[in-house]
């Protein structure tokens, strides 16, 4: 396990990338690099490879962050299962455009703004 600066520092640049509708078009629907990457890939590695619901219960468990900064990663972790269930098979063009996404990018952004404000610090 990696110590939880390192945790949080590639959750919260994962959650950029989500977040960024820009970068979304570019990277995602464009290719233009240097970033190769797509939605299903950011989603995974955000979800799978920094295993955000193990991050959730230790940050809680812990005090790591507070409970706001935790209340914003939940409703994000929980509309990105939401998302994966819908079994949207779109393309990233599409999904980028998608109502579901808007509403994940908009989570995302809210997310970040938790760990920003002076009064979300733990």
């Amino acid at each position: 396990m990696m110590d939880r600066e390192t945790w949080l520092r590639r959750i919260l640049e994962g959650i950029r990338n989500l977040a960024d509708e820009e970068y979304q078009e570019r990277v995602w629907v464009r290719g233009n690099g240097p970033e190769v990457d797509s939605s299903t890939e950011a989603v995974c590695r955000l979800v799978d490879d920094y295993d955000l619901a193990t991050f959730l219960d230790e940050a809680a468990k812990n005090a790591w962050v507070s409970t706001d900064q935790i209340a914003a990663l939940q409703r994000l972790d929980v509309a990105l299962a939401r998302h994966a269930s819908n079994g949207e098979d779109a393309d990233d063009a599409t999904r980028i455009q998608s109502p579901g996404w808007k509403k994940i990018r908009n989570l995302a952004k809210a997310t970040l703004e938790a760990f920003t404000t002076p009064a979300a610090s733990a």
